[in-house]
């Protein structure tokens, strides 16, 4: 990701998108965001990354898990949702790993959480490798997500898009 620029940034009330069968031919469309001109689901790599926060109606421990993406996905929580942390940011260092043709490898997550008030950073990456694509992140009732927060202590900066390091 160093040294790309996203075709588009926004913000979205859930962690959740799909194409369909039909839709492999047609233009790229990832939130109304288009891809290149001539780019179809059939033609093309995408990437689509959602950093936001969770917000826990209690402390305790939560279980968070993904559904299986077409094709990979990653999620990183708290302290490893960084960049700027040296192999935080790396497919092993996710807490939650899928990958479509492998469908055993879907993980789950106990996260725990020790103050409700703070909201908790996390970091979803999906990948789409041709053809129709999905990815899911239900959360369970008590739990909300959040795109976007004033940078407070109980929100942590995540860092601009220009200074994201992928660690392999």
């Amino acid at each position: 990701m160093q040294g790309k620029t996203p075709l588009g940034t926004g913000f979205t009330p859930l962690v959740s998108w799909s194409t369909s069968a039909s839709d492999e031919t047609g233009p790229t469309n990832i939130y109304g965001v288009r891809g290149p001109a001539n780019t179809t689901w059939s033609n093309s790599c995408d990437l689509i990354q959602h950093r936001g926060y969770l917000k826990f109606n209690a402390a305790k421990i939560w279980f968070l898990t993904i559904d299986i993406p077409d094709d990979f996905g990653f999620v990183w929580f708290d302290g490893t949702f960084s960049s700027t942390v040296p192999g935080a940011y790396g497919a092993n260092a996710a807490q939650i790993t899928a990958d479509y043709s492998r469908r055993a490898r879907v993980t789950a997550a106990n996260v725990l959480v020790r103050d409700s008030e703070r909201y908790m950073p996390f970091r979803a990456l999906f990948m789409n490798s041709g053809g129709p694509g999905s990815l899911n992140m239900p959360l369970p009732p008590g739990v909300e997500f959040f795109s976007g927060c004033p940078d407070t202590p109980a929100t942590p900066a995540f860092p601009q898009w220009e200074a994201e390091k992928w660690t392999p």
